[in-house]
């Protein structure tokens, strides 16, 4: 599987602050119910954030643009093989 490095530079900061957030809510060893309604609520305005962007790309849509690399060079290594 190939993963484009756009998608990581999109999504890394991302998920290094919930890693972070995560690790912080931990140092005690227990996550309780406001820990957890948290996490959940970070989860859920990530992916609001993620999908709210992906929806006002539109016909410059980077995963396209992502994917149509990705076939072209899949179709190159299929050439050079």
């Amino acid at each position: 599987m190939i993963i484009h490095k756009g998608i990581v530079e999109l999504n890394l900061p991302h998920l290094l602050l919930i890693t972070a957030l995560t690790a912080w809510q931990l140092r005690d060893g227990l996550l309780s119910l406001n820990d957890e309604l948290l996490i959940w609520a970070l989860l859920v305005v990530v992916l609001a954030i993620q999908i709210v962007m992906s929806l006002g790309e539109g016909s410059s849509n980077t995963l396209d643009k992502i994917m149509d690399g990705a076939v072209t060079t899949a179709n190159c290594q299929t050439v050079i093989y």
